[in-house]
Parts: structure tokens; C-alpha cells; sequence
């Protein structure tokens, strides 16, 4: 199983085949969980690639299905009650809430985490969470 950054997965649907991560290669055979704001993350990404029309709004359904294919696992936002902890994990790896929800996320299930965001790298290696892609750029 692997935990996909939106960053990573963003980067990786702009740039494809010139990119960093080989995603379908680590996609194949494993599953794919995300936390609950995965979906915003990515959207949000795109729209400046829109904006500065790099990528047509009509590129969206391909982009899409393209995701829909990969089989990924959207995990369901964390109660209320958990944003001390949230918190209190955050601060004590020094990284964002939201680098926190991944690392959680990859701890739980076993899983290793797709990233090359260098907080989120180092804060996984050092909770013994495997990260891939092995080297980022």
C-alpha cells in the first residue's frame, strides 16, 4: 500500500513521463489511500495550469479519468476531536497539519509514502516509514 502526496501526484500529472515519480510504476499492484483532503489539494493545484492556460478545462475529464483508474482510496476526514492531536504531531515532527495527515495516514496502514516534499521526507524517515520515490530530485 502507498499514501500519495497531492504535491507528488500533481507534479507527476503535469510533467508525466519527464517527471521525478513514476507513479503507475509504484501504483502497480499496490493500493493507493489518500486523506480526506487529497481531492481538494489536487483540484486546487490545477487551477493555475487553467489560469495561465497551460491546461484546458476541458483536459480535466481525461485527468479525471486517468485518476479514477489508479483506484485510490479517499479516507474520510478526522473528527473534531482529533485537532489537538493532529496538532500536537505536527509541532512535535516539525511539519504542516497537513504533512501530518499523510504521515499518519502511512503510519497506520504500514504504508509507504509517495513525496518529495524534503519536511515530509525527513519526518517519515525518521518514524521508520518508508518513502519513495527513494531519491527526490
Amino acid at each position: 500500500m502507498i499514501v500519495l502526496d497531492a504535491a507528488a501526484a500533481v507534479d507527476w500529472l503535469r510533467d508525466g513521463a519527464d517527471d521525478a515519480i513514476d507513479l503507475p510504476g509504484l501504483a502497480a499492484g499496490r493500493p493507493i489511500v489518500v486523506p480526506s483532503q487529497w481531492t481538494l489539494e489536487v483540484s486546487g493545484a490545477l487551477l493555475p495550469a487553467i489560469a495561465d492556460r497551460r491546461l484546458a478545462v476541458s483536459d480535466l475529464q481525461g485527468i479525471s479519468q486517468y485518476i479514477d483508474m489508479l483506484d485510490i482510496r479517499v479516507e474520510p476526514a478526522p473528527a473534531a476531536g482529533q485537532i489537538g492531536g493532529i496538532a500536537a504531531f505536527a509541532a512535535a515532527h516539525r511539519v504542516s497539519a497537513r504533512a501530518a495527515s499523510y504521515l499518519r495516514l502511512a503510519m497506520q496502514n504500514e504504508a509507504a509514502l509517495v513525496t518529495l516534499d524534503p519536511d515530509m521526507r525527513r519526518a517519515a524517515e525518521s518514524l521508520g516509514v518508508a518513502v519513495l520515490p527513494v531519491s527526490a530530485r
